[in-house]
């Protein structure tokens, strides 16, 4: 007997006892059969496992080829046959291979021999009757490779028609053998626009092959046609195209507060034929209705001279006055111009309208005209306020040239009628909105199941279907959900789990038909408790889709993660949730292959994550996804949960190469170090990110976007089509550990190596700590390409003068039409920042004072008071320029 034939069986013997149910050899095979078996091998067989005598000698991968063997039924009762095999390549047992059958077909599949190496392989079938090894059968085969097959791609059974936020997935082929470094970019061409679409361009890394939802509802209405390309390093390119007719989305049904008006249409309202920059003329639209809350008019230009659109120039109308203002009809370049308004709802887009035309420019440009003020800028037309400007305020209440504020400053209580800026009614902080304002609606659709849990009061022999019949545990409410269904879990408010929710492997049905943990009953959010342990997995290496998970409270203590979210999800929604104490309050990220996309936050209040044994905390950290929206949360303290001191690598808000970012509306307060880091480490790889009307303050540093060191350190252009606007910071900088020493930092906004971009209207006031870092900085050594820096006021900001200027620019950076420490008497109030706000509304006038009550925001007590907009409302217009002044 050869030896590696007598080493075989010795490993196989020992893996065999290794095997669940096997016993010691049969009594039966005796010393001396048991001896004359493994000196003879196949010969030595009893016959009552043998190989079939057709099974072939060679094996080609991937070729579907099995192989049969027959067992006799007398061997006994509960037969089953182990199937072990050594590589003679290897010498050595091969584990990916060992498997049992326990009946008919007596066959050894096909993918199971494709787990062999390449080269000889001695199969052995090791027969057991009641757990107990009765014969053997040996087989040796020749495992040969797959044969190359060439590339190619193609779409399956793709419609011909796609309705946004209905339809599904489209799945694509990929067949043959694709080397290292391949990918598939994914491109669409509409017929409507004549351009390609930049918004659908997406590249597709592996399986699973297909183009989801959310990026098809990036398509245009009318024909598109679908482009693939796939890039094989070496090779040549593979290519396919589809033509799909793209319909909108259904309209919402208004019982269920979609809010759609019939006949809701936007149009020109007697639109000029010709424009000249710097005229300070804007264009005005008209509405046949109320814009529904939620609606805006998105406003696009393509220009005939360049043959493209002029992305400068894009931007939201978020409220009235309904206009296109000057400032933004200054973006466009010389030559005939088609504006293009697409009126926009939510879930639906209702109407687009078009005017052409021709732009040009007098031969003084755009400069300051001498009369203290650029009539083409809205900042500063000589009667203190901003007229005209469609974009600027979204609805936040800023005044708009006549003394009123849109009825939204008062949030509440009453409009701001007087006639000039300063004379702001502070909102009631006892006021309590219990509308469905600004609310998501998760009411059960018909057919869903209801699931009611109640630590208290519940009872896991209870079928959890009714009030008075809850189940107990969050293990036995969520076995009764089912998969791809919009049931709902719903605990009961007041009541207290120290479990955390079992593995969530479960989805909702849609967007509008989501899977719901959500809460039901009167009092305090339900608690999900503490303990130790990685914490609530609602995402792991699988795929989820639509849930959404409202009014919980998370209690982290002792956990690395309230929230983790590894792998592929698509559309999960989290609102009125209080997250606290974890290491990191959400964790979120793509594992291997599968983009997730469609994560939202809203309304929700996010403090005090924890670092644990030297690893770093994030309130959210999200990192490679793609459509995320973070709005109206308050983020606070995080990275300094149970007294952590503040470091570097902690912050309140961290995305790392996302797509399709809109952050906007929060408030950022006392974080480790950034309240907002936004991070790229590959050219590209973050685009179309927006962060507007958010409230900075009382942390060491303020936002950041671009690299974040490491591989792709040097990287050019990370960020692509990144705005940030409107937002407010103040009290910003502190001392954060760095290397294991204390060091000042006092960064607001920190920004490197952007493609487009533009830092504009944005509030810098009130910030005495002696550190010395620009409130605008642009790291120098990063190159950046058609950014600018405009219309930011600065105002009692403290930097080192001699080092940094107020606004430090990189290169292809430009700037103008920011106000840098003007004296205080030009403005109506430079005193106001956080704390006075809260002494204004009546309250004790501390940041301290004033972030305590905003994070005791909810569903059932939500102040409007506690809004970011209604302190960005009341410090902005403290820097209102006043229209005489000595």
């Amino acid at each position: 007997m050869c030896p590696s034939r007598v080493l075989f069986t010795l490993i196989a013997g020992a893996l065999l006892a290794a095997l669940p149910g096997h016993a010691a050899a049969s009594p039966a095979l005796t010393a001396t059969t048991l001896s004359a078996f493994q000196q003879t091998g196949e010969a030595a067989s009893l016959g009552m496992v043998s190989f079939d005598a057709n099974a072939p000698d060679t094996h080609t991968q991937q070729s579907g080829q099995a192989i049969n063997f027959n067992v006799d039924a007398r061997a006994g009762n509960q037969l089953d046959v182990v199937v072990i095999a050594w590589s003679e390549e290897q010498s050595a047992v091969v584990n990916a291979f060992a498997h049992t059958l326990t009946g008919e077909p007596w066959r050894i599949a096909s993918t199971q021999l494709d787990n062999l190496p390449l080269g000889r392989s001695n199969l052995q079938l090791m027969l057991r009757s009641n757990g107990r090894v009765v014969d053997r059968a040996f087989h040796w085969v020749d495992v040969q490779p797959a044969p190359q097959r060439p590339a190619s791609i193609s779409f399956n059974n793709a419609p011909a028609t796609w309705q946004k936020e209905v339809d599904g997935e489209v799945a694509l082929n990929v067949e043959g053998n694709l080397p290292d470094g391949a990918d598939m970019l994914v491109l669409a061409w509409s017929d409507e626009q004549s351009s390609m679409v930049d918004a659908f361009a997406h590249t597709l890394t592996g399986e699973p092959w297909r183009i989801t939802q959310s990026q098809l509802n990036q398509l245009p209405e009318g024909r598109n046609n679908i482009q693939l390309l796939l890039r094989l390093p070496g090779q040549d390119n593979v290519r396919a195209n589809h033509w799909i007719d793209v319909e909108a989305a259904p309209a919402p049904d208004p019982g269920n507060g979609g809010g759609i008006q019939p006949g809701l249409t936007v149009s020109f309202n007697n639109a000029p034929g010709s424009y000249t920059v710097g005229s300070g003329q804007n264009i005005n639209l008209a509405l046949s209705g109320d814009m529904p809350e939620g609606g805006d008019i998105m406003a696009l230009a393509w220009s005939d001279e360049q043959g493209g659109m002029v992305d400068a120039f894009a931007h939201a109308i978020g409220s009235g006055p309904w206009q296109i203002s000057s400032t933004q009809l200054d973006q466009l370049p010389d030559g005939r111009v088609n504006l293009q308004m697409r009126l926009r709802v939510p879930n639906a887009e209702v109407q687009q309208t078009s005017h052409w035309i021709n732009v040009s420019r007098p031969g003084n440009g755009d400069d300051d005209n001498g009369n203290g003020g650029d009539p083409g800028d809205d900042d500063d037309n000589g009667n203190g306020g901003d007229p005209g400007n469609g974009d600027d305020d979204n609805g936040d209440g800023d005044d708009n040239g006549n003394g009123d504020d849109n009825g939204d400053d008062d949030n509440g209580n009453g409009d701001d009628n007087g006639d000039g800026p300063g004379d702001l009614d502070p909102p009631d902080p006892n006021f309590i909105d219990r509308s469905s304002n600004g609310w998501t609606d998760f009411r059960a659709p018909s057919g869903a199941r209801v699931i009611y849990v109640s630590n208290s009061q519940g009872n896991d022999n209870n079928d959890g279907l009714a009030e008075n019949r809850p189940v107990r545990s969050l293990n036995r409410a969520y076995s009764l959900l089912r998969n791809g269904q919009p049931d709902q879990m719903l605990l009961r408010r007041g009541d207290r789990w120290s479990e955390t929710f079992p593995r969530w492997e479960k989805s909702g049905q849609s967007r509008n038909a989501r899977m719901v943990i959500g809460t039901y009953g009167e009092g305090n959010r339900p608690i999900v408790g503490h303990g130790g342990g990685s914490g609530n997995t609602f995402v792991h290496r699988g795929v989820r889709r639509h849930i959404a998970i409202v009014g919980i409270e998370f209690d982290g203590r002792g956990r690395n993660n309230n929230l983790r979210l590894i792998g592929e999800f698509h559309d999960l929604h989290i609102e009125d949730c209080y997250l606290h104490g974890a290491q990191d309050n959400i964790n979120a990220h793509q594992f291997n292959s599968g983009r997730p996309s469609g994560f939202t936050i809203r309304r929700s209040i996010i403090a005090e994550s924890r670092p644990s044994g030297g690893s770093h905390s994030q309130g959210i950290y999200l990192g490679y996804m793609d459509n995320i929206t973070i709005e109206d949360n308050i983020f606070d303290r995080n990275g300094l949960g149970g007294g952590a001191r503040a470091t570097i690598f902690n912050h309140n808000v961290y995305t790392y190469e996302c797509n399709d970012v809109t952050i906007r509306n929060n408030i950022f307060s006392h974080a480790s170090s950034f309240g907002l880091k936004l991070s790229s480490n590959t050219t590209g790889g973050s685009r179309r990110v927006l962060v507007e009307d958010n409230l900075f303050f009382g942390s060491p540093n303020g936002m950041s976007a671009g690299y974040s060191g490491g591989a792709g350190y040097g990287s050019p252009h990370n960020f692509q089509d990144l705005t940030i606007r409107r937002n407010l910071f103040t009290r910003i900088g502190g001392a954060i550990n760095v290397g294991g020493n204390p060091t000042n930092q006092s960064f607001a906004v920190y920004v490197s190596s952007i493609n487009r971009g533009q830092v504009d209207q944005n509030w810098f006031v009130h910030k005495p700590f002696e550190a010395g870092h620009s409130p605008i900085q642009f790291y120098d050594d990063k190159p950046n390409r058609d950014v600018m820096v405009q219309r930011n006021v600065i105002f009692n900001w403290y930097w080192n003068e001699a080092r940094h200027p107020a606004i430090r620019l990189g290169p292809s950076v430009q700037s103008r039409w920011n106000e840098v420490k003007l004296p205080a008497n030009r403005y109506v109030d430079a005193s106001r920042e956080v704390s006075t706000y809260h002494g204004w509304i009546g309250r004790q006038a501390t940041m301290n004072a004033f972030v305590t009550e905003a994070r005791k925001q909810g569903r059932n007590f939500w102040r409007p008071a506690y809004e970011a907009k209604s302190v960005i409302a009341y410090i902005r217009e403290g820097y209102t320029q006043l229209a005489n002044y000595d």
